[in-house]
This record gives C-alpha cells, structure tokens and sequence, in this order.
C-alpha cells in the first residue's frame, strides 16, 4: 500500500529532469550538425549508405540557385551574381571528377542570368563550384581550377588560330570548287599538331578539342554542300569561322 501511495510522487520528481536531459541532448546534436558546415541531405541517393552529400561554393558570387535530384542525377541551377559576363567555370563532383564548362558565345552567362548543369551523383565525396573565367579572361574562385580552364582556353584559341586561315581559303574558292577546297582544308587540319611544348594537360585537351570539332563540322559542311547551294555553304562556313575568332 506505501508504494501505491509515493509512485505518482516519484513521476512527478522524475520528469522534470528528464526533459532537461532530452532538451540538453537536442542542443548538443544541434550544434555538431552545424559544426558540419552546410549540407544537402540526399534521401535517394543511389545504392549508398554514406554521409550527407554536401555542396560548397570557392567563388564569391556564381550562386547555386537551386538544387534537383533524380535517379542518380544532380541539376545545379547556377546564378552569375557578378556585374560581369562569364564564360566558363568548373566544378567537381566527388573525389576524382573535374567539369570544365565553356559555354558558347550564345551562351555566355551575363549578369543576373542562369543556366542548369547537369552531372552524375557522387557516390562519395562533395559537389564544389570550383572557379569561374569571365569573358575579359580575369577570374574568380580556385586559383589552381581558374589556371586549368585557361589553359584550356589557350589550347584552344592557338589551334582555332591556326585553323581559320584555312577556312578563309574555302570562303576564297569559287562556287564550283568549294567541294574540293573542303577536302583540302578537312586534310590539312588532320595534320595540325595536338602537342603542347607546355605539356599542360588542358592546354593539349583544349588543341585537340578544338581540331576533333573542326573536323566534324567539315564532315557535315561537306554533306550539306551536296544538297544545298554554295551561298548557304558559305553562311555557315562564316559563322564558324566567327566562332572561332572570339577567342
């Protein structure tokens, strides 16, 4: 009977102190969450059991807008937040992954504007928004990843140099030997070096990009000059050459 008559006593000492211990324990997980820095939690991350994918940022003003996942995919929409126009960036995914983006002219990321990215979801490792190059060449961001994309850009500007001559002697041909001033320039350029007395990786990537899409526009030019008349052909001749000469 005397412990029927103290239990409701005990409970009512009891609880007081346990929801200062549950209010103690809610504030330290709080603060070693926080002490993780930012992180997006991903609920259908494929076939991983690991920690939080998180999502930093080493430019001061190329802004992720927005962040959507989907079957193993990741769409970043990114924000250029600088007064001025960006022309390439880079950003890694997990530990081994580097994307270099160059956007073209009619892509170029003016001020205020967006554009989605789109890569793979890392099975391990963070998404980090690397570095930016603006159009008039300064950067921002990652020293070491700004150097990479003008490297890249170099290589390919020197060979887009060596390369329009060629295309200017095709505009320079008559009508009736356009066909064969195509072959000639599509031979020429499968001659153009790729090497780089640099030796830089992205300086080599960035000459041979530069000759392996030359050559496939060609290819197509050489389709297309069979259906179409000359004055077409050397529309599209001329905007590429322009392309080229932006850098």
């Amino acid at each position: 009977m005397s412990m029927k008559r103290y239990r409701p006593q005990i409970k009512l000492f009891l609880m007081p102190s346990l929801i200062l211990i549950i209010i103690g324990l809610s504030a330290y997980f709080a603060n070693q969450a926080s002490s993780q820095g930012p992180a997006l939690k991903l609920s259908n991350r494929t076939n991983s059991q690991g920690p939080p994918l998180k999502l930093s940022n080493k430019t001061n003003a190329f802004e992720v807008a927005k962040v959507e996942i989907s079957s193993g995919r990741v769409r970043l929409t990114l924000k250029n937040n600088y007064n001025k126009t960006i022309a390439a960036y880079a950003i890694s995914a997990g530990a081994n992954t580097h994307n270099l983006r160059e956007l073209a002219s009619e892509d170029l990321l003016t001020p205020g504007s967006t554009r989605k990215h789109d890569l793979q979801l890392p099975s391990e490792g963070d998404i980090t928004v690397l570095a930016v190059v603006f159009e008039d060449r300064t950067s921002d961001g990652d020293a070491t990843a700004a150097k990479e994309i003008n490297d890249y850009r170099l290589g390919k500007k020197t060979q887009n140099d060596r390369i329009i001559p060629l295309l200017e002697k095709v505009l320079a041909a008559r009508d009736e030997e356009m066909q064969s001033a195509l072959v000639k320039a599509q031979a020429a350029i499968y001659t153009l070096s790729t090497d780089s007395v640099e030796k830089s990786h992205f300086i080599i990537a960035g000459l041979s990009d530069a000759k392996e899409a030359i050559l496939m526009d060609l290819e197509e030019l050489k389709q297309l000059g069979q259906t179409v008349n000359t004055n077409i052909l050397r529309e599209r001749i001329t905007r590429i050459n322009r392309s080229l000469q932006r850098y």
